[in-house]
């Protein structure tokens, strides 16, 4: 398909100089061409807004300000955004592959307005990482109200123009914008394998008590009724699952109980790569 469609990619940063460098080097080495790339930056007080400026002419537009939060700085990126598609990689994300985004627009096509592929999670102590997506979702009668991985979604930007993610939830206003768009049935969604990033596994709602307790109050939003004890069970099981994780980490278990359930070690093709050690090209 060439360069057909143009890809908008927007990343969030707020004290991000240990890991975004490795996010941005992935965007700026694509082999896809017809890329906008977005920084949307909290102003932050580390070194990160000097690694952006390292990287100012490979970039579509940036700006580091005072912002609501992490949500609100997604609405920046997305009012700057002209692509056809919008991405968000986060700042301690990065893509799979230098034909990442290449592999992606031959899975488009006209009438596709979400596409939902796979990502590896990537536990940031152990190396380990699991993938995951969206195939759950594919039967929507069958919809058992999870998410699926934000980090595999190409969303058609002509959608923002009436959405944008709401900023009374903290964080899982993802997950709020998710439902909009897979409840509405004029929305074409296609699932995919292929894989679209390495997502890190200690992101602001991981496992979170907050997060579970707004995920609950979306479902009711959208009369999930059914699908609530999915979720009540998630909120109940918190405390004990990091309990358990931390005995697991504590007694050096972790890393053969992430194996058992299809982890593998990490490894990868990029130069920089904290997770393999690689700190310099």
């Amino acid at each position: 398909m060439g360069n057909k469609y143009r890809i908008s990619i927007i990343t969030v940063s707020y004290n991000a100089g240990k890991t975004i460098e490795q996010a941005i080097r992935s965007v700026v080495c694509q082999t896809y061409d017809n890329i906008e790339y977005i920084i949307i930056d909290g102003m932050s007080t580390d070194n990160t807004v000097d690694i952006i400026k390292k990287y100012k002419n490979n970039l579509f537009y940036w700006v580091s300000e005072k912002d609501c939060g992490i949500y609100d700085a997604m609405n920046k990126g997305i009012k700057a955004a002209g692509g056809d598609y919008v991405y968000f990689l986060g700042a301690d994300d990065c893509l799979f592959q230098k034909n990442t985004i290449q592999t992606v627009v031959d899975c488009l096509c006209d009438d596709v307005d979400v596409l939902s592929a796979g990502v590896y999670l990537v536990d940031e102590e152990l190396k380990v990482e699991r993938y995951i997506d969206g195939s759950f979702a594919k039967k929507r009668d069958q919809f058992n109200g999870a998410m699926i991985p934000h980090q595999g979604m190409f969303v058609r930007r002509s959608l923002f123009e009436s959405e944008r993610f709401d900023l009374k939830y903290k964080v899982a206003s993802d997950y709020d914008f998710f439902l909009r768009l897979y409840l509405d049935p004029n929305i074409v969604f296609s699932f995919s394998k292929t894989v679209i990033a390495y997502y890190s596994s200690g992101g602001i709602s991981a496992h979170s008590y907050e997060t579970n307790k707004e995920y609950i109050d979306i479902m009711n939003k959208y009369h999930l009724d059914t699908n609530i004890p999915f979720h009540a069970r998630r909120l109940i099981n918190i405390p004990w699952k990091q309990i358990v994780k931390e005995f697991l980490r504590k007694i050096g278990l972790m890393k053969f109980f992430l194996k058992r359930l299809g982890g593998r070690q990490h490894s990868c093709e990029w130069a920089l790569c904290r997770w393999c050690g690689r700190k310099e090209m």
